[in-house]
């Protein structure tokens, strides 16, 4: 919530969410992680998933988690590279 009200507040081109620092998620974690990716769609911003470790990915491919529809990106700067095409492209 607290991210969804600084969006609120402030003109953002996209938000990125790094998890990076993760060694591990499980399904519910990852749902967190949708949801909020899924309520920043629908106030208007993309937004891309940064930094997924190989065993996080992995894991969650062994647990059948949803993926589709979502922008995954090796590093936060991918996120911002792909965030300056849309931009460009929209606009």
């Amino acid at each position: 919530q607290q991210v969804l009200r600084v969006i609120d507040s402030h003109r953002h081109r996209g938000v990125i969410f790094d998890v990076g620092s993760l060694d591990y998620m499980d399904v519910e974690d990852f749902q967190l992680v949708r949801n909020c990716v899924q309520m920043v769609s629908v106030m208007g911003l993309p937004s891309a998933i940064a930094g997924v470790r190989p065993g996080v990915a992995a894991a969650l491919a062994e647990n059948d988690a949803n993926v589709a529809g979502l922008g995954f990106f090796t590093t936060i700067d991918d996120a911002i590279e792909s965030f300056d095409t849309l931009s460009r492209l929209s606009g």
